[in-house]
């Protein structure tokens, strides 16, 4: 693991949900950022089923990374309306219970050894993480 990080919901700051990254790979032209999430909502039973969807509703997965250095921001891969990344509303596991989940950009240019990677913009960034080649 890489890097964690706990931060509270939006709409109800009782419920937590922690971020693991667990690594940042490049091959070729595509960089894959593989991660945890792992949802602890105090506002829904131990045993509920909650989804990527649910950490991010109303939005799609906001992940992006930012190469502050080369001033270059690099959003999740699309063709048309999909992403290259876990679907948000079948990637999904029980309260408190890790979930895998990842995401496809093309690689960081300028061989930038680290990146800050972004879950949202209304939480905290993952400050200078390693890019693996």
């Amino acid at each position: 693991m890489i890097a964690k990080q706990t931060v509270n919901m939006r709409e109800k700051p009782e419920d937590t949900v922690e971020f693991g990254l667990q690594s940042l790979t490049v091959e070729g032209s595509i960089a894959t950022l593989r991660l945890v999430v792992t949802p602890r909502f105090k506002s829904e039973s131990a045993d509920e089923t909650i989804s990527l969807f649910d950490v991010y509703t109303p939005s799609v997965l906001p992940f992006y990374l930012l190469d502050r250095k080369n001033l270059k921001r690099y959003d999740i891969v699309r063709n048309g309306p999909k992403l290259f990344a876990s679907d948000s509303g079948s990637t999904e596991t029980v309260n408190g219970t890790p979930m895998a989940a990842y995401a496809v950009f093309a690689a960081p240019q300028d061989e930038a050894p680290t990146i800050d990677v972004f879950m949202a913009d209304y939480w905290p960034e993952f400050k200078n993480v390693p890019v693996k080649r």
